[in-house]
């Protein structure tokens, strides 16, 4: 039994309303769910200085290259 391109582009478009209602639902119960934003305080005893000095970029930039000269940092080891 065959379906006719009227009745597939029907349910075509029924389904993709269903997806389209469905994700709006999930939008707007997350963002009434977002409730207030609250103010973080920091921990006791932090400080905004960083330990280099305020070097921010340069130690950045310093441990970005150290990781990028190892790439397989991190991957599990496979070899038995």
């Amino acid at each position: 039994m065959r379906i006719n391109r009227r009745r597939s582009g029907t349910a075509i478009a029924g389904l993709l309303v269903v997806f389209l209602v469905v994700g709006g639902v999930l939008a707007y119960v997350r963002w009434m769910s977002a409730g207030i934003a609250h103010k973080i305080t920091p921990p006791a005893g932090a400080t905004t200085e960083l330990p280099a000095g305020g070097q921010y970029e340069t130690d950045v930039r310093d441990r970005a290259s150290i990781i990028a000269r190892f790439p397989d940092r991190g991957s599990p080891d496979l070899s038995g």
